[in-house]
Order: structure tokens, then C-alpha cells, then sequence
């Protein structure tokens, strides 16, 4: 975290400028005292260089001569410089000639000679210089110094660096505390200034401007800031005082607008209460239409048996009318007359000897009557039958609705075109089922079948008005997404308009001329009531229309059986196309 932030501005200003000074001096002083050691360094060597110069060439006779004793008087020359801790002359092959060893010092000489170089190590500088004569080297000088006087030059230089950024840090301070007045004296009035406004809301302050600068510039925007403040304050507490005026109007229109409301709202909840009872009734109505439609698919059913029932009864009292049982009646009493001489009544008696032949007749035709009576016999018996299961099947749906139960979807559907097949088959409808291997579903039955009876009468009254002549309606069975069973009910009839789709399942609306509009609305309020969902499409006028009815399944289908299963079937596609049922 920078420690200036929280610091006034007169401390930046002067830290500020201190550090500015204060750290290119210290670049300064230090670029100096580098530049100083660098050429003291090269001054160190170049001396060395010259006293080993001097020394080789005053040893060139005693090297040629191979006398030590000059060479030794040159070396202890060098007792003068306190800094040369030793020096050595080799001869041409390496062996030493004289050797020099500062008083005290236990520096050890090198063995031979080395490369004629010279460089500084951490305590002293070494240097080999090659002794020539001729062109030919004949021997070379050692020296090495120490860097006493270095070291010493270094720190004096440290001590007036450090002596120096003492009393420029102490004049930037001063004139750095000074100069910064110009800057912080009209930013301190200015926030303060800022600051009054902010606490006590008094937009009359003002800030006196010192200079024609940026900080002159910012003055004169503040006081201009100010005055544009005063003035809309002063606009805004007259648009206050006004608004309080209108607010107090407003209240009372208000009070006397909200009592309106209060007695709006009060017979809003009593149109409500009546349009709840009114939709109750028009539920129980449309229960009741339901039971209606169910009963008049029974009563046509039945209407259709007793027609069978009727002939069959019919035939019966013909062929009894028609019975040779009288010719029988009137041959036996014949033959009873003639009891006591039958055998010659039968055998020369011309009207017995017609007896025997008209009873293999009257047998014979007898037979034939009562094959033929025992045959419209079963056919009544079946008819009679038929009259029971549909009664009892009403009586089933007829039942109070809103129980769940489970039942198998292809055993609803079958109901229902059951109720519905006199229609079917007057209009010579071609009816396909295409049923898949479904679970049971858990519904109400009454509430199923009554959607499923009104959008099959719906597809009859579609394919009723349709000049085709391959009337089709397809009844489908299968599965949906999990947990659900889709059946649908298809045709290829008149179709829907697109803008009737979207209004399809409102109340009220139907184009029939003798409907009243609730079937579809009733059938998908049911169908949400059993948590299924009842959709309609259609592609357009003459391309018929699919009628999908989503059913929920029992809790645990892995475990249930299917609706073929129930009854005892394998499981199938079931698919069959006739007339009618």
C-alpha cells in the first residue's frame, strides 16, 4: 500500500520533491565515486606497470651476465612503495634471480614464471612483465601489490558522498516546505471550503483565487459549481414548496378516490364470488353434458341391438305362425281315430297310406324350423348380451368422478368407440387403431372418456363435412415423454385455420352451429386436473387435424403390468383398419 495516500498534500508535495532531488544526486554522487575508483584502478596498474618496466630493464646486463646483485639492489628500491608486498626476476628458464618480500609480510613466491598478465584479485594486484633483449625474452618480473590505498580512497569518497546528501537533503527540505505553499495553501482553502458545504449544505461559501494557474482554473469552476448549486437549490425549494401544495390537493382527490375504489373493490369481490359459482355450475353442467353425450352413445348403441333384437323376434313369430305343427295335430288325431285297425288304416286305407310320407315330410321341415329358430335364438341371446355390456359399461362411467384409477388405455379408447360406432359406421368413417405397448394410466375415468368421446364426435364432425370419400380416423396409442401415454385421435377431415388454434380451448368458442363452446375448454381443465395436457394441430383448412391427449402412468411402471399383459395378451402392435368398428 503506497504510504502517501492518506498523507496531506503538503507532505506529498515535500516528500515528493525530496525524493526527486534526493535520488538524482544519489545517481550523481554514486556515478562519480565509480568513475573515481575505475580510473584509480587503471592508475594502480599502469604505475605497477611502469616500476616492472624500470626493474626489467635495469636487470638486462645482470641477466646476460647472469650477475643477481644489481637485480637485488633494484628490487630492494622497492622498500620505498609500502604497498608492493613482493617481487621476484626470473631468469630465462624460470629460476629465480632475486626476490624482494615486504618486512613482515609471509607472501610466498610463484614457482616459476608465468604468461606475461597482469589483474586484480580480492586483496591485491598481480602483474608478470616479460624482460626482453633483442627481441628475445630473457627473463620476466613479478610484483604484487596490495589494495590498501584503494580501500582507502573508496571510503574517504563514501564519507564525502554521505556528507554531501546530508546538506542537500537538509536545503530540499527547506526549499521544498517553502515551495509548496504555492500549491497547498489554495488546495487546503479549497477543500475546506468543500468540506463546510458538504456539512452545514451552505452554497453560499466561496474559495478566494490566488493565481491565474490550474489551481486558479479549478478555483473559479468550484465558485461557479457553488453558485449554479444556490441557485437550484433555491428553484428547488420553491418546486418543494409548490409540490407539498399539489401533494396536499392530490391527498384529498386521492381520499376521496380511494373510498370510490373501496366500493369498486367490493363489488368486484362480489362479481367474483358470483362468477366462482357460476363456474361451478358450468362445471357440474358440463359433467352433466359429459353424462349426456355417454348416454346418448348408449342409447344409440342399444337402438342399433334392439333393431337385431327386433328382427330376430320378428322371424321367430313368422316361423311360428308358419309351423306344420297343426298338419302334425291333425295326423296324429287321424291316426288316433283309427286306433284300433291302424295297421290296415295305414296299409290299405288310401288316406293312411298317405300318413307315413307326410310325416317324414313334417319331420324334415320341422327340423329345418328348429335349426332355424335355435339359430335367430343365439343371435337374440348375443344381441341381448351386447345391451348388457353396454349398460354396464355406462353404469361404470356414470359413476361419481374424481377417483383415480388405473386403467389400460387401449380398454378406454375401446369404450369410447364403442359409444361412438353407430356414427362411425353411418358415414361409412374408415377407422385405423395403431396401438403400442403401454402402461396402465392412473385417471378419472369418467373425465377420460369424456375427452376422448368429444374429440372423436369433433373428428366426425369434421370428416361429416368433407367432400372426401376416404374418410379415415386413426386412433393411436403409445408412449410420450417418461411418465406419460399419448393418444391420439387423427382425421383426415376439414382441418382448423391457423388463427383458430390459438383460440381453440377458449371458453365460448366453437363453429359449430348448434355447439355451445365448453367441450375443449371442459376437456383441457379436465386433462390438467388429471396432470395430463390436451393440445390440438393442424396444418390448415382440408388437412385434418391430431388431437393428442398426454395421460400420466401409474407411480411404478417398471412393476406394472402393461394393458396387453393385463388381459392376459402378449405384448404387440396392434394395428387394424375397418369400417366402423
Amino acid at each position: 500500500m503506497n504510504p502517501l495516500i492518506h498523507q496531506r498534500i503538503r507532505t506529498k508535495l515535500t516528500m515528493i520533491v525530496m525524493a526527486t532531488s534526493c535520488t538524482a544526486l544519489l545517481i550523481a554522487c554514486l556515478s562519480f565515486v565509480v568513475n573515481d575508483l575505475f580510473s584509480y584502478r587503471q592508475v594502480m596498474l599502469q604505475d605497477l606497470t611502469t616500476r616492472a618496466q624500470i626493474i626489467g630493464n635495469s636487470s638486462t646486463a645482470a641477466l646476460t651476465f647472469g650477475d643477481p646483485k644489481p637485480v637485488e639492489e633494484n628490487l630492494a628500491a622497492l622498500s620505498a612503495d609500502p604497498h608492493v608486498v613482493t617481487a621476484c626476476v626470473f631468469g630465462a628458464q624460470g629460476e629465480v634471480i632475486a626476490s624482494y618480500r615486504r618486512p613482515g609480510s609471509a607472501e610466498t613466491l610463484p614457482s616459476r614464471s608465468a604468461p606475461s598478465a597482469s589483474g586484480f584479485t580480492r586483496d591485491h594486484l598481480a602483474l608478470f612483465h616479460d624482460i626482453a633483449l633483442n627481441q628475445k625474452t630473457i627473463g620476466s618480473v613479478y610484483l604484487r601489490s596490495d589494495l590498501l590505498g584503494l580501500r582507502s580512497r573508496v571510503k574517504k569518497n563514501a564519507a564525502i558522498t554521505a556528507l554531501v546528501m546530508l546538506a542537500a537533503i537538509a536545503v530540499a527540505f527547506v526549499l521544498s516546505s517553502w515551495l509548496q505553499r504555492v500549491i497547498s495553501v489554495p488546495v487546503t482553502e479549497l477543500a475546506r471550503a468543500a468540506a463546510r458545504v458538504a456539512r452545514d449544505k451552505d452554497f453560499t461559501a466561496r474559495v478566494a483565487s490566488r493565481s491565474n494557474d490550474e489551481v486558479g482554473e479549478l478555483v473559479h469552476a468550484f465558485n461557479d459549481m457553488l453558485e449554479q448549486v444556490q441557485e437550484r437549490d433555491r428553484a428547488l425549494q420553491e418546486a418543494h414548496a409548490k409540490l407539498e401544495a399539489r401533494v396536499e390537493i392530490r391527498t384529498q382527490e386521492l381520499k376521496s378516490t380511494n373510498a370510490l375504489l373501496q366500493d369498486e373493490v367490493e363489488q368486484r369481490r362480489q362479481s367474483q364470488q358470483e362468477l366462482e359459482s357460476t363456474q361451478q355450475r358450468l362445471i357440474e353442467a358440463s359433467h352433466q353434458a359429459g353424462m349426456a353425450e355417454v348416454a346418448t352413445g348408449v342409447l344409440h348403441n342399444v337402438g342399433n341391438v334392439l333393431n337385431s333384437v327386433n328382427i330376430s323376434a320378428t322371424l321367430l313369430q313368422d316361423q311360428l305362425r308358419q309351423s306344420r305343427v297343426a298338419t302334425l295335430i291333425k295326423t296324429t288325431q287321424l291316426m288316433q281315430q283309427h286306433q284300433a285297425d291302424l295297421a290296415r288304416f295305414l296299409t290299405e286305407d288310401p288316406k293312411g297310406a298317405r300318413v307315413a310320407p307326410l310325416l317324414y315330410k313334417l319331420a324334415t321341415h320341422l327340423a329345418n324350423e328348429q335349426a332355424g329358430m335355435l339359430k335367430e335364438t343365439e343371435s337374440l341371446a348375443k344381441n341381448i348380451d351386447h345391451i348388457k355390456a353396454i349398460v354396464a359399461m355406462q353404469q361404470t362411467y356414470a359413476r361419481l368422478g374424481g377417483v383415480t384409477e388405473l386403467i389400460a388405455p387401449d380398454q378406454l379408447m375401446e369404450d369410447a368407440l364403442r359409444i361412438c360406432e353407430t356414427g362411425l359406421a353411418r358415414h361409412a368413417i374408415q377407422l385405423v387403431r395403431d396401438y403400442a405397448q403401454v402402461p396402465l394410466v392412473a385417471i378419472d375415468k369418467h373425465k377420460a372418456l369424456q375427452i376422448i368421446i368429444n374429440l372423436i364426435r369433433n373428428a366426425q364432425h369434421a370428416l361429416e363435412q368433407c367432400p372426401r370419400t376416404d374418410k379415415q380416423l386413426t386412433i393411436r396409442i403409445g408412449a410420450a415423454q417418461a411418465g406419460t401415454v399419448r393418444l391420439q385421435v387423427i382425421d383426415n377431415g376439414i382441418g382448423i385455420p391457423t388463427e383458430n388454434l390459438t383460440r381453440i380451448f377458449q371458453h365460448g368458442f366453437t363453429t359449430k352451429r348448434d355447439g355451445h363452446g365448453f367441450g375443449l375448454h371442459s376437456g383441457a381443465l379436465a386433462a390438467k386436473q388429471m396432470n395430463g395436457n390436451l393440445t390440438i394441430h393442424s396444418d390448415g383448412l382440408g388437412l385434418g387435424s391430431i388431437c393428442t391427449l398426454d395421460l400420466p402412468v401409474q407411480s411404478e411402471s417398471s412393476h406394472s403390468p402393461t394393458s396387453s399383459q393385463r388381459r392376459g395378451e402378449s405384448p404387440r402392435l396392434d394395428r387394424t383398419t375397418g369400417p366402423g368398428i
